[in-house]
């Protein structure tokens, strides 16, 4: 199954905006399965989604965050990433209404568990910057643009406008 995901995600790699990837073996905690199932919910999920297959990748994607907050709580990083992971889906798959939301829950839990300078942080505040730009909504991009520069130095700024991570 890690070999259909990378393959895909290759074959995407314009499309793949997503961080975290490598956090994935520890963040499904569903005890009552086994490790392979636990991960392979979310590999699967990111198979589907890279693949356009929202629809399908839509409830694993849910299911993995209802297991982070029951097993580990509403306010645990991980469950930060199962927030970012459905609303990058719901944003490459055109459900903009619910992006906001979810990226705010999301950067609320990680500066209050990971501390304000922490780099997902600062992957969170791109993803809402990226956002708000796709909505022509560019004084709170620009707001957020000028958050991100404070937390990043200016060098690691200068190849891009903004980190290229997602998730």
């Amino acid at each position: 199954m890690l070999a259909m995901f990378q393959q895909a995600s290759e074959k995407k790699g314009e499309k793949i905006r997503h961080a975290n990837r490598g956090n994935r073996i520890s963040l499904l905690n569903d005890a009552e399965a086994p490790l392979s199932k636990r991960v392979g919910r979310v590999y699967l999920a990111e198979l589907y989604s890279n693949q356009g297959r929202y629809a399908e990748a839509e409830p694993l994607y849910k299911r993995a965050l209802m297991i982070y907050e029951k097993a580990l709580g509403p306010e645990h990083p991980d469950v930060a990433y199962g927030l970012n992971n459905l609303a990058a889906l719901y944003d490459d798959g055109g459900k903009y209404a619910e992006v906001e939301p979810l990226y705010k829950r999301s950067l609320v839990i990680r500066e209050k568990m990971l501390g304000p300078e922490h780099p997902l942080v600062t992957a969170t505040l791109a993803n809402l910057a990226t956002l708000y730009q796709e909505q022509g909504r560019f004084k709170q991009a620009d707001l957020f643009l000028v958050w991100m520069k404070k937390l990043v130095p200016i060098t690691a700024l200068s190849n891009s406008s903004l980190p290229s991570a997602r998730r």
